[in-house]
């Protein structure tokens, strides 16, 4: 399956922190199959993205939330941005701690 919302001529990092939206630790793991042994600089790259990531579903959370989508949906998105919220907060945390 191939989701063309995201192709693109992206760098690679950027596709491994999307993939990380449910789990830093996967993309981690991702980031070390993909690059056997991940540089400083690769494991920034990914943790800077990461951040970029959860940042904008936040934001998209909070968008749908105001159009009340989740009266529609049954999905509480200030809790949904909440997650990518706390998501970005993790992947600055690992970026510092680098």
């Amino acid at each position: 399956v191939i989701d063309f919302e995201f192709s693109a001529n992206n760098d690679p990092i950027y596709d491994i922190a999307t993939f990380a939206n449910n789990s830093i630790e996967d993309g981690e793991e991702l980031l070390k199959a993909y690059y056997i042994n991940p540089t400083k600089e690769q494991f920034q790259r990914f943790y800077l993205w990461r951040i970029f990531v959860s940042l904008q579903w936040s934001r998209v959370a909070i968008i749908k939330h105001y159009q009340n989508e989740g009266k529609k949906t049954k999905h509480n998105f200030l809790m949904v941005s909440k997650y990518f919220l706390e998501n970005a907060k993790k992947a600055q945390e690992k970026f510092l701690a680098l």
